[in-house]
Parts: structure tokens; sequence; C-alpha cells
């Protein structure tokens, strides 16, 4: 199988229909869970308000008799707290964080460390430890990719992910790194824009001839955006 990897290809459908027997284009979810498979990793995903709950035990537990840096806040709104840090901690796994801590590191880490500590062994898997868990067993075998394409740069990438994507032979830059041609007819208002986009003169002045080939429009909903953007295709 082959794969073409971007950061923002996660359900992804392309407008025309497409020979893609043999590919996928998909995003870092899609991604894992066709390696969780592969590997025989796959799992039924936690639902999100059930590690929220369960991260809130953790966090009540943790701030008896101890002045934590969250307890003013959990005191008033434990649920939100817990929410919050949860969403923080499973940014720092997927930066590459061990969920440990030295001396040196601030309070809020060390205190981090220690829910850490007491939450790791049942805490629900999030993405970020699901990746660190198929990292693992991709070192023991092989998850069977033809190949892995990834758009992005790999310094846009989360630490942890860029070590996924290693693990599985991930080429970088050969498909971003094409060269891109303005598609637009010639002298139009949307060729002006690929042209300076793709040549690299972004900080040049554009001047625009309003001949219709750009339409800038706007709305107060997502959807009245992307339904309008649809009746326009």
């Amino acid at each position: 199988m082959k794969i073409l990897f971007g950061l923002d290809l996660d359900g992804y459908q392309a407008l025309a229909p497409q020979d893609t027997f043999g590919k996928l284009i998909c995003g870092p979810h899609a991604l894992l869970e066709i390696v969780e498979l592969r590997l025989g990793l796959a799992r039924k995903s936690a639902s999100a308000v059930g590690r929220i709950a369960y991260y809130r035990e953790v966090l009540e537990k943790m701030a008896v008799g101890q002045s934590r840096f969250y307890a003013s806040s959990f005191e008033k709104d434990p649920f939100s707290v817990a929410e919050t840090l949860l969403r923080w901690r499973d940014e720092m796994i997927l930066a590459g964080w061990n969920g440990s801590a030295d001396s040196a590191d601030s309070k809020r880490i060390r205190d981090f460390a220690k829910v850490e500590k007491t939450a790791a062994a049942t805490l629900p898997l999030g993405f970020g430890d699901r990746v660190r868990v198929a990292i693992a067993e991709l070192d023991r075998r092989d998850a069977k990719l033809q190949a892995v394409d990834v758009l992005d740069a790999q310094e846009y990438l989360p630490p942890l992910f860029r070590q996924l994507l290693a693990k599985l032979g991930a080429s970088f830059g050969q498909v971003a790194g094409a060269k891109l041609k303005p598609e637009a007819s010639p002298g139009t208002d949307l060729w002006k824009i690929q042209h300076a986009l793709t040549d690299g003169s972004q900080g040049r002045q554009i001047k625009l001839t309003h001949d219709g080939s750009i339409s800038f429009v706007t709305a107060f909903s997502e959807v009245t955006l992307s339904q309008l953007a649809a009746q326009t295709i």
C-alpha cells in the first residue's frame, strides 16, 4: 500500500473520481489506525469524556493535602480544569515527554509528572500514547507499508509522530518539494497569486484587475461557507 500523508488530510475526499487502488491519502489519525491494524494493535478508541472523567479523579486525589498548581481553579470547575490539563498532557506526550521530571524543572512540570505516575497505568490511551505504543512495536516488526510520502516539512510535525514516520521509512519533501506551477489562465488574478506563491515572491505587491477569477466570501458560519463552496464547485 502506498500512502500520501499530510497533517490536514484526515477525512480527505477527492472532488472527482480517481483510481486509488493500493493508494491512500490520509492524515495522522487515519495513518495511525492503519499502522495499528497491521501491527495487531487495533483497539476501540477511548471516549474523550471518559478520559477526562478519569483524569479529574486522579487530579482530585493528587490535590488532597498538596499545593498543586491547579488547585484553586480545580476547586471552582474541576471538569474544565481536567479537560484542559489532559489536553496539555496529551500535547506534551506527542511532543516527546516521557512523563518524568527533574528537580530543576518548574513546579508545573513536577506536578504533571506526579499526576502522570499515578494516572499512566490505567488512563485510557490518548493519541500520543497510541503513537508511542506503535513506535515500540515497530522495533519488533514491520507494518508492511510499501511507501509513505509526506507532504509536510519535518519541522511542522510533532516530534513523536516524526519518529513514527521515520520508523515507517517515510519520504519527506519528495512530493512537497516538487516545483509547483500556476495552473490558472496566464494573466488572470488567480494566476498572479499562484505565481507569487510558487516562485517565492510573496513579499512583492500584486496588482489585481478584479477579473472574477477569485472570489472572496465571508460568513458567520463555517457551514454556510461550506454550502456556498459546494454550490460554486
